[in-house]
């Protein structure tokens, strides 16, 4: 009988252990891609502000209008980082000095699968079909269900006064943006209800 290589050991070398089980990745490029995963939330809060609602607003804009079609010229967005992120990995995988830029590009795909759906289907349910299943999951999850429903009240908040919070998964909303909204008409559900039809707020 073998024995145990993890046996007596303590957390850390068991982590290490169930890392290692996916060949070539270290520990430390497993850290890594978690940081750039959390470290993204900020990230994309300032590039939503400085840039979208910035000098890129020519594309930006259109999400804050009545979408005629599916598309929309904000999807540009998406598809940039998505290629410019394919592009780092590629490169990080074929030069050996460069080699972490693939778990830096895990992190930034990781947060932006975890965006796209809860933006476009659990916000803007852009996907009726899959929006309905992660509503069942929410029921299921009442903490899961507790939080799409923070990020979508944030989020409509951001659509109905075209300002902050400019985050995402942990969007972070000012108390003046809150007391403004207490004393504007409509309620919690209709601010996200026309997030479904795409409000026309926009601020610079």
């Amino acid at each position: 009988m073998h024995p145990d290589p993890h046996e007596g050991a303590g957390p850390i070398t068991r982590w290490e252990g169930v890392v290692r089980t996916i060949p070539g990745v270290s520990p430390m490029e497993w850290l890594l891609a978690l940081t750039v995963l959390v470290v993204m939330e900020p990230v994309t809060a300032v590039v939503h502000r400085r840039v979208m609602h910035g000098f890129g607003m020519g594309w930006h804009r259109s999400h804050h209008r009545r979408r005629a079609g599916a598309l929309e010229a904000n999807d540009l967005y998406p598809v940039t980082f998505a290629t410019a992120t394919i592009a780092a990995m590629a490169v990080g995988a074929s030069v050996d000095g460069l080699r972490l830029l693939v778990p830096i590009g895990a992190g930034v795909t990781a947060y932006g699968l975890s965006y796209a759906v809860v933006h476009d289907l659990v916000i803007h349910r852009r996907v009726p079909a899959g929006a309905r299943a992660l509503d069942r999951l929410a029921r299921r999850v009442p903490p899961l269900g507790a939080w799409f429903a923070h990020v979508a009240d944030a989020h409509a908040l951001h659509h109905r006064f075209g300002g902050a919070p400019y985050g995402m998964l942990v969007p972070v909303v000012p108390v003046a943006v809150r007391e403004r909204a207490a004393r504007s008409p409509g309620t919690v559900e209709q601010r996200r209800a026309a997030l479904r039809n795409e409000p026309v707020a926009v601020a610079s």
